[in-house]
């Protein structure tokens, strides 16, 4: 009986201490409702819940104020409306929503209530997304154009790649890939030329692009550059040493310039042979006499051949018929004494003509100095025009402004424009004596510079020494400013 009593009482014991924690969460509910019910009546909220953003979600647009001018017309408007304007109706206001006027509500809306007020305040930057949008647009085209011209490249149609790769790059001529893919499709035209200045344009855009260095030299090989190609190979070597191509193009090259040297070397070509043929071979047709009119002689030098023709065609009548007959093999020696010797008068009245020719002079005049490049295509292109007219080449040099040359070569500068322009500074401004330094300090300033004065031979390192020390005599410079600018040249 004792044990079932303390079994009783505590189990009673146990009851009230799960009663009392029913009770005290009760409590606890109650309170919090009480501090929800508040926070409703009064409208802040003591705690706001921070929650991660929705994934997804489409950003809003960059919102700017308007000007202050246009705002200004829009004051009196908003003075009024702000005074129309009402408060924010609780969702337990049961009694104010019963006084809600509906109506009244919908013709604030369309007349422009407070959201209008507020984006009238505000005015989206569409000028700059509208430009993103449009240069993007423009990539996919050109993008797109490279895909199609790369298919008719795979189908040997040529010409369709070259008018596919040239609407990308008026799409897109920040775009390196172009005009290189445009120069391989010109090499497999023959258009020889136009492929070098496409790869040039690619280098300008990208000077460590391998393939466009690649195909530049084989269309300066094409273009029968030898020394020019060599050096595109060599670049190529240095920028990627495995290219086996680049190797076995070198040795090529070697063989045709050993060649050229053996030609040279070996005897003139223009010494006639005889020529021995067994009778046999000999042609059988007839001979026919060719009447030959010299030109660019004297009368008298005609009368003299004239009258030695009608010597020679009597001593030929004088001759007995006995000695006409002779052998076969006798005949037909004598036709071919008789053809040599008229080649040989032959070759005479040519070189006389040649002659004749040649003191007469052609004068042709020299091209108009064009306007100052947009571009560095358009700078290569003028060059390659006034290269043989150097006086014409400095006037048209001299009118780009130094300062600009960034802009000009944008991404970077072609070695070869930069030997170029080095060999007009020292052949023609040393000479006149003229200012030079604000052209070589601005030649620094082009992106990847460095580059270029890796690749720059021993001969261009010592024309910008002799330029640097005229600069040192002749212009009011700073010691320090040349001593950054020669580091520069890596001098």
């Amino acid at each position: 009986m004792e044990d079932k009593f303390l079994d009783l009482q505590q189990q009673m014991r146990h009851n009230q201490e799960d009663l009392k924690d029913f009770l005290r969460d009760l409590d606890n509910w109650e309170d919090t409702i009480k501090e929800k019910d508040i926070e409703l009546q009064t409208g802040s909220s003591t705690k706001q819940q921070k929650l991660p953003p929705v994934r997804n979600k489409v950003k809003e647009k960059p919102k700017r104020k308007k000007d202050q001018s246009k705002a200004a017309t829009n004051t009196k408007e908003e003075a009024d409306s702000s005074s129309v304007k009402q408060q924010r109706i609780k969702a337990y206001d049961y009694r104010k929503w019963d006084t809600f006027d509906v109506e009244k509500a919908c013709a604030e809306v369309e007349s422009g209530g407070e959201e209008n007020r507020v984006s009238s305040e505000y005015e989206t930057d569409s000028d700059e997304e509208r430009k993103e949008n449009a240069r993007q647009q423009k990539m996919m085209q050109a993008n797109m154009e490279k895909e199609k011209g790369n298919d008719f490249f795979k189908k040997g149609q040529f010409d369709e790649a070259v008018l596919c790769y040239t609407r990308g790059m008026e799409a897109d001529n920040t775009n390196a890939i172009l005009p290189a893919n445009r120069a391989m499709a010109l090499l497999k035209l023959k258009r020889f030329e136009e492929a070098e200045s496409d790869c040039s344009l690619a280098l300008s855009l990208d000077c460590t692009y391998v393939k466009a260095v690649c195909r530049r030299a084989s269309a300066r090989l094409g273009l029968g550059k030898l020394s020019e190609a060599k050096q595109d190979f060599e670049q190529v070597l240095l920028l990627e040493p495995s290219n086996k191509l680049a190797k076995t193009e070198l040795k090529k090259i070697g063989k045709l310039e050993k060649d050229e040297e053996d030609k040279h070397n070996s005897a003139p070509t223009n010494r006639i042979y005889a020529v021995d043929k067994p009778p046999h071979l000999r042609s059988k047709k007839p001979l026919k006499r060719i009447h030959i009119e010299e030109i660019g002689t004297n009368k008298e030098e005609n009368i003299d051949i004239e009258s030695t023709a009608m010597e020679t065609k009597d001593d030929q009548q004088k001759v007995p018929k006995e000695t006409e007959i002779s052998t076969d093999t006798e005949t037909h020696e004598k036709r071919v004494n008789a053809d040599t010797s008229e080649k040989s008068q032959l070759d005479k009245t040519k070189t006389a003509s040649e002659v004749v020719t040649a003191d007469v002079p052609v004068i042709t005049p020299p091209p108009s100095v064009p306007p100052s490049p947009q571009s560095s295509y358009h700078l290569l292109a003028d060059w390659k025009r006034l290269e043989k007219y150097p006086t014409q080449l400095v006037q048209y040099f001299k009118q780009i402004n130094p300062e600009t040359y960034p802009s000009l070569f944008k991404q970077s500068m072609d070695s070869d424009v930069l030997s170029k322009i080095l060999i007009l500074l020292h052949n023609h401004y040393i000479p006149s004596n003229e200012a030079m330094f604000a052209v070589i300090s601005n030649l620094t300033k082009v992106k990847r510079f460095d580059m270029n004065v890796m690749f720059m031979s021993s001969e261009e390192k010592k024309l910008v020494k002799n330029i640097l020390e005229h600069i040192s005599k002749n212009e009011n410079i700073n010691e320090a400013v040349l001593r950054d600018v020669s580091k520069k040249y890596g001098i």
